[in-house]
């Protein structure tokens, strides 16, 4: 990481448990990482002392930003360091749509996502404290602004690659209600074991592409 993305330590390395290759964690939170030379995903979380566990992952998909850049946005370098793709359908819908999420980190800042949607390009954070939902769950007010529920879906992660604040693994699955404000976006995702939040708003996506110097690729973008 450069600029104010610095590393928060030096790098720990250690070898792939599938396939042997070096592996480096660069951050000191991650508790997932991915091999760089055969996909699979190693879980941190007991740190990289103990016994490694790791999944096996085919079908690689190649994000459109590539891990390791860097991005000037809201007014701060923010690093790829993650990637995960994830595929959602409505409750009776045998129908699947795919998005892109980016996890971003910088140093003063912490951790933010990029997503990529059919919707278009977003910039989200985790929030604290839950926002209060409506009895019908139909609207949410977080911070003062009234959200209204714009879809409600199921979804699962199919991919990923990079490194993660969280244990992460494919084929995990959460429930999610998706809530906007004008452009501003509210979302609750739902495992068996918690709720998460995260707000943000829309960006555009000639926005996104110049931050990263990938204006060859704007097409891609839109």
């Amino acid at each position: 990481l450069v600029d104010e993305s610095v590393k928060e330590e030096k790098g720990r390395q250690f070898n792939c448990p599938n396939c042997g290759a070096t592996v480096t964690v660069a951050l000191a939170s991650s508790k997932s990482i991915t091999c760089g030379s055969c996909n699979s995903i190693i879980d941190l979380s007991r740190g990289t002392g103990a016994q490694l566990v790791h999944a096996i992952q085919d079908e690689p998909v190649a994000p459109l930003i590539p891990l390791g850049s860097i991005g000037q946005l809201q007014g701060a370098p923010w690093q790829v360091v993650g990637f995960q793709h994830r595929m959602g359908h409505e409750s009776g819908d045998d129908e699947y749509f795919g998005w892109s999420e980016y996890l971003l980190y910088n140093k003063r800042r912490g951790f933010t996502f990029l997503v990529d949607s059919s919707e278009g390009w977003s910039l989200v954070k985790p929030v604290t404290g839950a926002p209060s939902q409506s009895s019908d769950r139909m609207n949410a007010t977080y911070l003062g602004t009234r959200y209204h529920l714009t879809e409600s879906y199921d979804a699962q992660t199919s991919y990923v690659a990079g490194e993660f604040y969280w244990q992460v693994r494919r084929g995990q699955n959460t429930s999610n209600r998706d809530y906007a404000a004008g452009k501003s976006l509210l979302t609750m995702e739902q495992n068996a074991n918690e709720i998460t939040w995260s707000a943000g708003s829309q960006i555009d996506s000639d926005s996104v592409a110049n931050a990263f110097k990938l204006e060859d690729k704007l097409a891609m973008f839109k």
